[in-house]
């Protein structure tokens, strides 16, 4: 029995995020990841990230926050 491949995926999150919003583009991050593993065996997906400063922007920190508490919600996120 052939082994599964095996993939890790690693999403620069400021620039992607840069420029799908340039775009106008909304990502649905369950449909990339399933879509970017294609049947392999997901070992991890990554979004990494400078975090926000709560000082300069609270509304924009908080959305933030729950924008990256949505992605925890994905299986291995």
């Amino acid at each position: 029995m052939k082994n599964k491949e095996r993939v890790s995926i690693f999403v620069d999150g400021g620039n992607f995020y840069h420029s799908t919003q340039k775009r106008g583009w909304k990502i649905n991050y369950r449909k990339l990841i399933n879509e970017l593993v294609r049947g392999r065996n997901l070992v991890g997906a990554y979004y990494y990230v400078a975090p926000l400063d709560l000082d300069t922007n609270q509304e924009r920190y908080w959305k933030h926050q729950r924008f990256l508490d949505m992605l925890k919600e994905i299986p291995k996120f």
